[in-house]
């Protein structure tokens, strides 16, 4: 009895070993996943990230050119205004009273023209039937042009009465969005003193310091990418508007980017990386791939120094190859690949170091 329950022991036993070593057969078989990219030629580029701020393009400070106190100020930093819109005024009693003056003495010296043109006509007459003396024409004439002299200056403290009047009113010269407002209802301000601060919202651009040799490479026009420090916010585009020529510190060369896609949720204050691609000078084009596409697990210490290197690539059965590559360049993040992959080959991209040549993989959807 003793004997055939060992025997049953034993028999189970033998049958569970053999069928966890089955399963582990069929897991060590079974493909491992990979992410895999497809290869493409593309001009060679080297990626430059610089961090910068979205400020505007320009800041317009708007002052009266009179002086006088304010009315009720109801403007508030980041408003949008429009054209033409009022911003303040000036209390405008003072200025409508000039105005109603000189208008006043435009009219006396007017009046005083009339009777200066009657005389002068009258005297005309009486010279020409010599009835009244040359030195009485003489005097009659010399009235009339003074006269004449009156109300053209009166015309013109008119005009800048009436100008004074006007500029009590202060409107926005353009669509914007209101930056500062230094003054407060019933402020007494002066002549050109700054009242309000406004930015055009559509007009935004980015100042970055570059490197002298980024510096050479970078041209007016010349297409940029704005990754956003909030990632809800979408990639933006823009373009090098400025160049500086001369650095203010050691190997800084001050550069602006101006927004080309901007919409209402970017403002100013912003943070963002700007990545610019510049040509490496010893690749003109070919198969682009990240760094991490390398087998640097299978190759030499020497193969970075000859510009060789390793990477996986998906063949038939979905088995992997190890295909030796030549480098024409390479940035720290991505490679160049001059010769030794083709066009569209499936080139693994992730957990690199720990696949083999030969193993079964099962790729997932290839990144373009």
């Amino acid at each position: 009895m003793r004997v055939g329950t060992a025997a049953l022991i034993c028999t189970i036993a033998l049958a569970l070993g053999a069928c966890r070593q089955e399963e582990s057969d069929n897991t060590s078989t079974e493909p491992r996943a990979v992410r895999v990219i497809e290869a493409r030629s593309y001009p060679a580029g080297r990626l430059h990230r610089f961090p910068g701020v979205v400020e505007p393009h320009q800041i317009t400070r708007l002052a009266f050119d009179a002086g006088g106190r304010l009315g009720t100020v109801e403007l508030a930093i980041g408003q949008r205004v429009m054209a033409g819109e009022v911003l303040m005024q000036l209390d405008p009693d003072d200025f409508a009273l000039r105005l109603a003056r000189t208008e006043a003495a435009l009219s006396e010296a007017r009046a005083a023209l009339r009777s200066a043109n009657d005389e002068a006509a009258r005297q005309r007459k009486l010279f020409a039937r010599n009835v009244a003396s040359q030195a009485a024409l003489d005097r009659a004439t010399s009235a009339q042009d003074q006269a004449r002299a009156r109300v053209d200056q009166a015309e013109r403290q008119r005009d800048i009465a009436g100008e004074a009047l006007a500029d009590t009113t202060l409107r926005a010269p353009f669509d914007g969005v209101i930056s500062a407002v230094p003054v407060q209802s019933f402020d007494s301000v002066q002549p050109g003193q700054p009242v309000v601060a406004l930015y055009e919202a559509g007009r935004l651009r980015v100042p970055i310091l570059v490197g002298y040799d980024v510096m050479t490479q970078l041209e007016i026009g010349q297409k940029v990418e704005l990754h956003p420090s909030l990632e809800r916010l979408p990639e933006l585009s823009g373009v090098v508007a400025e160049i500086g020529q001369r650095s203010e510190v050691v190997s800084a060369f001050p550069v602006l980017i101006e927004l080309t896609d901007a919409d209402e949720h970017v403002r100013p204050g912003l943070g963002v990386e700007v990545r610019v691609s510049l040509p490496m000078p010893e690749a003109a084009e070919g198969i682009v791939l990240p760094v991490n596409a390398l087998a640097t697990h299978l190759m030499t210490a020497g193969s970075m120094k000859a510009r060789r290197g390793l990477v996986f690539v998906v063949g038939e059965a979905n088995q992997l190859e190890a295909r030796e590559i030549s480098l024409a360049g390479l940035d720290g993040s991505r490679l160049v690949v001059a010769s030794g992959l083709e066009e569209r080959a499936l080139v693994v991209v992730a957990g690199v170091p720990f696949l083999r040549a030969g193993q079964k993989v099962r790729p997932m959807e290839p990144r373009p």
